[in-house]
């Protein structure tokens, strides 16, 4: 009886967790950029979160300091803790005419930070920053041996756990100037599931119940001997 118990909670944990997960994609149903998780589970009751990279669909803002990857990769942008990596192109200006995320951080470009001086700025499909008819910079666009290892850190950034000598160009790049990419999320699809899910976690909590009133009739019975 005791392995059928242990049955109920590990299947209750799993909905739990999936609860969680997609508690926080519906949070994050019009983040730009986001990337949702994947749930995986094993043989041996094992449970891995996977981030799910999967490209989400290009929105017309038109805004000239939107820009949406259209291909692999990510923008990399410069935090107090370092670089970090975001599909979030969602861009602004500082009062110095730096190119910021909204967050505050200055976004790289291949010869570092990005200023830009004028009026007419143009990014074209590979990343170069064009103002006023001069090329000043590229978008650094980066891509990782292991996305495994590319983790979560909020404001929409990833943090890489690998070597640095794992991020290159990819070789081929495509982006969109006054569009950002819509999060690989759908509201609808989410709480769909999360209906779901929230239906088969109470049908384990009453399996446990009612294993819990057998173990103790049983408990009760054998007292009587």
């Amino acid at each position: 009886m005791l392995h059928q118990m242990r049955m109920p909670v590990t299947g209750a944990n799993r909905q739990r967790m999936k609860f969680d997960m997609l508690s926080n994609h519906l949070v994050n149903s019009s983040t730009v950029g986001f990337k949702g998780d994947i749930l995986t589970f094993d043989d041996a009751m094992g449970i891995q979160m996977h981030n799910n990279f999967k490209q989400g669909e290009l929105q017309r803002t038109g805004n000239e300091l939107d820009v949406a990857l259209n291909s692999n990769g990510f923008f990399a942008v410069e935090t107090p803790a370092g670089t970090r990596y975001t599909r979030n192109g969602n861009f602004k200006l500082s009062d110095e005419g730096m190119l910021l995320t909204q967050s505050g951080y200055p976004v790289l470009g291949d010869s570092g930070p990005i200023n830009i001086e004028g009026n007419d700025i143009k990014f074209n499909e590979n990343g170069d920053v064009n103002v006023d008819g001069q090329i000043v910079n590229r978008l650094r666009v980066s891509t990782f041996k292991s996305p495994d290892k590319l983790r979560k850190e909020g404001s929409n950034l990833f943090a890489y756990d690998g070597p640095e000598g794992d991020a290159s160009e990819p070789e081929w790049v495509q982006m969109a100037q006054g569009y950002v990419e819509a999060p690989n999320v759908k509201m609808v699809g989410e709480m769909t599931n999360m209906v779901e899910t929230v239906r088969i976690f109470e049908a384990f909590q009453k399996l446990m119940q009612t294993y819990d009133d057998m173990a103790g009739k049983v408990i009760s019975e054998a007292g009587r001997i």
